[in-house]
């Protein structure tokens, strides 16, 4: 006999409901399938924002196989700067809402960047040679017609920090296709990595929406918490800082880069020893953060924040993965180097010990993060590049929020080297007690 089942409760309503079409969907799947969906999403955008877009946009637009971030920002240039265009609902968000700052570290000035981490700088330079390669095909291709460098390069800004992408169902075809969309006030929503909320799109022709709806479908989000999504798993604070320009604190997923020589040291610990000396250090810092807070140990399941305790676990988890998958990487490279017959590099002899070795490091790193500029870059290798900066009048300054991140990343680069600190010295303790 079957046992009678309690029902379910109906799923909640959406937190958050926009129409797609008051931002702009993009389909990014290539071939015939995508290019008809795509035509239809233009010709209804038209229609409802009342303009007639430009030819040379509308084929870069259909070009569905390209990649959607050149597509996309130009067409939220057009969308938001084009006197065409003035008085539909993006418009009016991007002139009331949007800043005129940097958003991203996209067009950072050089002294704003100086406050970066060294191992930021690559990577950005990565992401501005490919907005520019981006502006000048654009410029080529005649999409953006009419618009300054200092026009474009906000564009990308803008979409590079605040654009969504989403798996969509084709109401065509009934296959899955990826979207990418730049959705006004849906784009306000924050990111945390431990998020109460998720988002989806819904292309069906009587709906044509996007949503922010509760993680746990049948749990409200209780009053007074933040409704939070997450922007991509296993991002760190500082892809978090250069994409969208801003850092969560105790962010599990941040890590302390360690040299060569220091990761070296690392490799030389015993890793069961390291974890040991972790889980000390961890349940001391979150018990001292707990009595300090007063606060409870875990967050509730409907907050996207993290308590005090959490944060000092995390801290201390951030510090641990650090030097051990250094000692990882840097083992496999040697492993690599013996299996090719190449002969290894010579070891470092770590006057006594690699313990004290780590320690001296991680207490400099913690000094540099405190002085105004930082660690200092480590020199280029001959045959690097230069790195890419945008035009100058393409430059803009941090905003204020953008200038607080910066300070809060460099805040945590420290407080990591100080647990790494901590860290080594709970291991030196347990294995000469």
């Amino acid at each position: 006999m079957m046992s009678q089942q309690r029902a379910m409760p109906p799923a909640l309503p959406p937190l958050l409901r926009v129409p797609l079409m008051w931002g702009l969907p993009l389909v990014c799947a290539p071939g015939q399938e995508g290019v008809e969906l795509q035509e239809e999403l233009l010709e209804e955008w038209q229609e409802l924002s009342k303009v007639q877009l430009p030819a040379a946009l509308v084929q870069l637009l259909l070009a569905t196989e390209r990649p959607p971030a050149a597509r996309l920002s130009a067409w939220f240039l057009w969308a938001t700067r084009s006197p065409a265009a003035a008085g539909s609902p993006l418009a009016e968000f991007a002139s009331h809402v949007l800043p005129r700052a940097s958003a991203s570290c996209l067009r950072l000035i050089p002294a704003e960047e100086a406050r970066l981490p060294p191992d930021a700088l690559p990577t950005l330079s990565n992401m501005r040679t490919q907005v520019s390669a981006a502006v000048e095909e654009l410029r080529a291709a005649g999409a953006v017609d009419g618009f300054s460098l200092e026009d474009l390069w906000w564009a990308f800004d803008m979409v590079i920090s605040r654009s969504f992408s989403v798996t969509v169902t084709d109401p065509n075809t009934g296959n899955p296709a990826p979207l990418a969309a730049y959705v006004p006030w849906a784009c306000l929503v924050n990111h945390s990595p431990n998020p109460n909320a998720v988002f989806a799109a819904d292309l069906s022709p009587d709906r044509r929406e996007f949503v922010v709806v509760p993680r746990l479908r049948y749990t409200p989000i209780e009053p007074g918490f933040e409704v939070c999504i997450s922007y991509g798993g296993g991002l760190d604070d500082r892809s978090t800082l250069l994409k969208y320009g801003f850092v969560s604190t105790g962010n599990v997923n941040d890590r302390l880069a360690l040299p060569a020589g220091m990761a070296e040291a690392a490799a030389r610990l015993k890793q069961q020893a390291m974890i040991s000396a972790a889980e000390a250090v961890s349940e001391r810092r979150a018990t001292a953060a707990t009595a300090e807070s007063g606060g409870p140990v875990t967050s509730p399941s409907s907050s996207a924040d993290l308590t005090p305790a959490e944060k000092e676990r995390n801290l201390v988890y951030c510090a641990l993965a650090s030097v051990l998958e250094a000692a990882v990487d840097w083992q496999a490279a040697r492993d690599a180097e013996e299996a090719a017959g190449q002969a290894p590099p010579a070891t470092k002899g770590f006057s006594g010990g690699p313990v004290p070795a780590l320690i001296k490091w991680a207490k400099a790193q913690a000094e540099a993060y405190a002085a105004p500029t930082g660690p200092a870059p480590p020199p280029p290798a001959p045959d690097a590049p230069p790195p890419c900066r945008p035009p100058a009048e393409a430059e803009a300054p941090a905003g204020e929020d953008l200038s607080a991140a910066i300070s809060v990343l460099r805040s945590e680069r420290r407080r990591i080297a100080l647990a790494i600190v901590e860290l080594m010295e709970e291991y030196r303790k347990q294995n000469t007690a």
